[in-house]
């Protein structure tokens, strides 16, 4: 088969996918955009916390919330501590067991120890629903919900690798290929947008596909992961061995276990602190691994207060290779853990389906325009 040939009938079957997946292409964008909105809702809501300088201790930041949490006087214990991730966030104090939806939420500068203000920890909007429900089924059960989004993902996969070999050039023809001509209208301009766009976000496109087919299957992908590279978690629970039990008085402190697990787990960030009760002695902290951005990997580390020592680590930086890759799908895929380049680069991929739909669907549109117009001519100058 010759070149031309092959390009030319890959050319119609890219055209023809492109126009089969223009529509849940679009929606699987821009429903992943709006998702990657989710978390910071809530955030947006949070007073802002002025005063700068080194934020204080825990205890601190709980004796200066007690006064403002509701029902605190009766004997509500303080259950979580949030420290901020960015600057000008304040300190969240959360009352009320863990796991309960309604809770109370007391804000504090983490700095000047200022309350301000109480809120309720409420559920997510309704759209943020709807919108991860068409995300991750597109409302389609005809082949177990999520199986049909994967295999939509590894066909639009397989459309983006296309629209790159239409795209190489041939050679010495390379000058003009990675942008647009100047001036460009109609057939050249929207050839231009489609061709350009589609080479800049390849790689983008790509680890949004594979991350994706990730969520539809994972089983599926871990097993592949697997076949290449070492799987397992490797938990650090066998290093550490009971000891003796104290009385409730002398049970270890939040900033104490919160020096424990900085000692144990280097190279880490506290984000927030579960507090030991008497229904649980466990004082479960969330670390922030240091080098990536907000969104990646945490590490767990579970101190027992009673006995004041640590009970386990969960550290997915220990993870085999494999399981290391296998962590991280879901979280590429968010826009997370990478930092906030990649966060906007994700969250702008989302709206450039629709740029992809119009302009090949105007390609074709103005080919055929075309062809039907030099019929029309060589007709009338056949019949005169």
């Amino acid at each position: 088969m010759k070149w031309a040939t092959f390009r030319h009938g890959l050319q119609t079957v890219h055209l023809w996918a492109g126009m089969i997946l223009a529509i849940p292409f679009v929606l699987l964008g821009i429903s992943g955009s709006i998702l990657m909105l989710q978390p910071e809702v809530p955030r947006m809501a949070y007073p802002h916390a002025p005063a700068r300088g080194e934020m204080r201790s825990i205890a601190r930041i709980l004796d200066a919330a007690a006064p403002a949490a509701p029902g605190a006087s009766e004997g509500l214990r303080a259950s979580r501590v949030t420290l901020p991730q960015r600057p000008g966030e304040p300190a969240v104090v959360r009352y009320g067991q863990r796991g309960q939806r309604d809770n109370t939420l007391v804000f504090v500068d983490p700095v000047s120890l200022e309350v301000l203000g109480t809120g309720d920890r409420t559920r997510p909007a309704r759209i943020f629903g709807t919108m991860r429900t068409l995300h991750a089924t597109l409302y389609v059960d005809v082949i177990s919900n999520r199986t049909f989004v994967g295999w939509i993902g590894i066909a639009i996969a397989a459309l983006t690798l296309s629209g790159l070999v239409l795209w190489w050039p041939r050679k010495g023809q390379w000058k003009g290929t990675f942008g647009m001509k100047r001036g460009a209208r109609g057939f050249r301009l929207n050839r231009d947008l489609h061709r350009t766009i589609g080479f800049w976000t390849l790689i983008l496109y790509l680890v949004l596909c594979v991350t994706g087919v990730y969520l539809a299957f994972p089983r599926e992908f871990r097993a592949s992961v697997g076949t290449v590279f070492a799987l397992g978690y490797n938990f650090g629970s066998e290093e550490f061995e009971a000891g003796p039990s104290r009385p409730r008085q002398q049970w270890l402190r939040a900033d104490d276990a919160k020096a424990l697990a900085l000692a144990a787990v280097p190279d880490s960030t506290l984000i927030n602190i579960d507090l030991a009760s008497e229904r649980n002695p466990l004082t479960i902290l969330t670390l922030a691994p240091d080098g990536y951005g907000i969104g990646a990997p945490t590490i767990t580390v579970s101190v027992d207060a009673e006995q004041a020592q640590i009970a386990y680590i969960d550290d997915p930086r220990a993870y085999e290779l494999g399981e290391r890759i296998v962590v991280w799908q879901r979280i590429v895929h968010s826009g997370l853990g990478l930092g906030f380049v990649w966060k906007v680069l994700v969250f702008v991929s989302g709206f450039l389906p629709p740029l992809f739909a119009v302009t090949g669907a105007r390609m074709w549109w103005l080919k055929r325009a075309e062809r039907h117009t030099v019929r029309a001519t060589m007709t009338a100058r056949i019949a005169e």
